[in-house]
C-alpha cells in the first residue's frame, strides 16, 4: 500500500493512496460552474430523491472512486453478480440513478436537478453518465 506523508506545523499525517490509484474529483471551479449552471438551465430536469442526491455528491467528491458517473448496465450487472466493475475492479455496491420513466432514459438526453435546487451538482446523460 502506498502512503503519503503530509507535514503541517507540528503534526504529520499519513494518507493512503486512493482506491485504484486515482481520486476522482468532479467538483468544478467558480468560472466553470457558472458556465455549466447556464447550460443546465436549458436542460430538462429530473427530480432526485435524497438518496440519489447524496450518491451524486459522493460521486462528485471522489467518495466512490474509481467511479466517475453512475454505473451503466455492464458495471451494474457485474457488481450485482461478482462485486466487481466491468473492468474487474473490486466494487461491492451498485451505484445507480433510479429513473422511473424508461422513455426518458431511452431518449438519452442530458438532464439536471430541478431548477429550484440551490446548487447544480451534476447532469445525467441517460447512459449512467454524469
Amino acid at each position: 500500500m502506498n502512503y503519503t506523508a503530509a507535514k503541517s506545523d507540528e503534526n504529520i499525517q499519513v494518507l493512503i493512496s486512493p482506491y485504484h490509484g486515482k481520486l476522482i474529483n468532479l467538483v468544478v471551479d467558480r468560472e466553470e460552474h457558472h458556465d455549466l449552471a447556464q447550460r443546465a438551465n436549458q436542460l430538462p430536469s429530473l427530480q432526485l430523491s435524497p438518496r440519489s442526491l447524496c450518491d451524486l455528491e459522493l460521486l462528485s467528491v471522489g467518495a466512490f472512486s474509481p467511479l466517475d458517473r453512475f454505473m451503466g448496465k455492464a458495471d451494474y450487472a457485474r457488481v450485482v453478480e461478482e462485486m466487481r466493475l466491468a473492468n474487474g475492479t473490486l466494487f461491492p455496491i451498485p451505484i445507480t440513478l433510479p429513473v422511473a420513466d424508461a422513455q426518458l432514459v431511452a431518449q438519452r438526453k442530458r438532464y439536471c436537478p430541478p431548477k429550484s435546487s440551490k446548487r447544480t451538482v451534476g447532469g445525467y446523460d441517460g447512459r449512467g453518465g454524469v
